[in-house]
């Protein structure tokens, strides 16, 4: 029971063998604050330097991890001047002998982070370590071999040398355990940015396996956008994929080496060149592939840079021109010279589903399948019975036809065709019985 002024109340409860919890309080109220404790733990040990003797005076901090059941070990939702005590479990030093302990902190998972000064224009430097447990018992560090679940190094040049004027990207994809076939099921990716000098690193990963796609823009120079925004731009990119690390690695060294080209020149179906396009290779079986793109030139050249040995697809893209699609032999990989690249307007089938009284059937499922066969298309007809399917093959002819209440394809009205619907046609009727 306490008495207090009127208004917001944080109370922070304390107990010998139970870690802190602060509960919030509203005075006057006629509600009985319930408070729950959990047993306290402690999380101890010995922190070694790079030389392997002990760390003495060493700043360290304490992360909960997301399993922590309360993980309020400080608040920063009031005035830290009124509650200095809260956050005490936060931060503590290394003694003479390099030991340090947490008591008093609920069970579960939790980083450790080590500031050091160090000799660079950064001023500090961090090591991670984790997951730890208290119920691991004392734990034994060195920052020589940092324990955390991550990935860490430097990106140089073809030379071998650090950049000095870059700026780094780097995009990271969790992969399974094999390579992924279906592009619906793509990784899992975010993305950072190194240090100046390609430092980086990348903690609390939880996948067997990464892939980093890393992007170096150097020859940096600041401008304007329209919009009055100051930005920085790059006058040369350069891309590369880092296939199947597995983490902990502290030690990466990621070459920017050159990767192949593909060249080739977009024209139309008269061979007339196509200029102002972007032509992007997309990966066609495995997602964590680099993706690029490169613009065509008033003779409809182009030159993509950066396109690994893998299979892809050319997809175009032009602001303000009606969509093209083009349908190659076979897929282009790193280092091809393709020629002459027909890009075709897409090819699209339209048409409209009515009942035998001819009012318009909404909602009927109409299935395009290739005559030759290959890849079936499914699409819904609108309100008014109408559809229309896109992205289809210039140079097929399809069976068109509705889905019935068995899932199997009917063939009615137009489509009954012996040869088929050519793409393009758009007054297809087709009659549900």
């Amino acid at each position: 029971r306490l008495a207090l002024p009127a208004g917001r109340w944080a109370l922070i409860v304390r107990c010998a063998g139970f870690g802190d919890e602060v509960v919030e309080a509203t005075v006057p109220s006629a509600d009985a604050v319930s408070v729950s404790m959990q047993p306290a733990a402690t999380l101890s040990g010995k922190i070694r330097g790079d030389d392997g003797k002990p760390l003495a005076g060493a700043v360290v901090f304490l992360e909960p991890g997301a399993d922590v059941p309360n993980p309020r070990l400080t608040v920063p939702a009031y005035d830290p001047t009124r509650l200095t005590g809260a956050d005490r479990l936060l931060r503590r030093h290394t003694d003479a002998v390099g030991a340090f302990a947490f008591p008093g902190i609920p069970e579960g998972s939790y980083s450790l982070v080590v500031v050091l000064p160090a000799a660079t224009s950064q001023g500090f430097r961090e090591v991670r370590f984790g997951p730890l447990r208290p119920s691991g018992g004392p734990v034994d560090l060195a920052l020589s071999a940092p324990i955390s679940n991550a990935l860490a190094g430097r990106v140089v040049d073809a030379g071998g040398e650090p950049y000095s004027d870059a700026r780094v990207l780097i995009a990271v994809l969790a992969e399974r355990a094999e390579r992924v076939n279906d592009l619906n099921a793509r990784p899992h990716w975010t993305q950072v940015e190194g240090s100046p000098d390609g430092t980086f690193r990348l903690d609390d990963l939880t996948s067997p396996m990464y892939t980093l796609q890393v992007t170096v823009l150097s020859g940096l120079r600041k401008t304007t956008l329209p919009d009055g925004t100051p930005t920085n731009m790059a006058s040369r990119m350069q891309q590369r994929a880092f296939h199947g690390l597995r983490p902990p690695r502290a030690d990466l060294v990621l070459e920017m080496a050159e990767l192949p080209r593909v060249h080739g020149r977009l024209v139309d179906d008269a061979g007339a060149p196509l200029a102002g396009w972007m032509v992007t290779t997309t990966p066609l079986t495995d997602p964590t592939a680099l993706s690029s793109s490169a613009n065509t030139r008033d003779d409809g050249t182009f030159e993509i840079r950066d396109v690994e040995d893998a299979d892809y697809r050319l997809q175009l893209q032009c602001t303000g021109q009606p969509t093209r699609r083009v349908v190659l032999a076979r897929p282009v990989r790193g280092g091809a010279l393709l020629g002459d690249v027909v890009a075709t307007l897409e090819a699209r089938i339209r048409g409209r589903v009515a009942d035998k009284a001819g009012a318009a059937v909404a909602g009927a499922q109409v299935r395009l399948y290739p005559v030759q066969g290959g890849l079936t298309q499914t699409v819904q007809a609108a309100a008014d019975g109408s559809f229309e399917a896109t992205g289809l093959d210039p140079a097929a002819l399809y069976f068109v036809g509705i889905v019935g209440a068995n899932g199997t394809t009917a063939r009615s009205g137009d489509s009954v065709r012996a040869d088929g619907v050519r793409p393009g046609t758009n007054d297809v009727r087709l009659v549900r019985e």
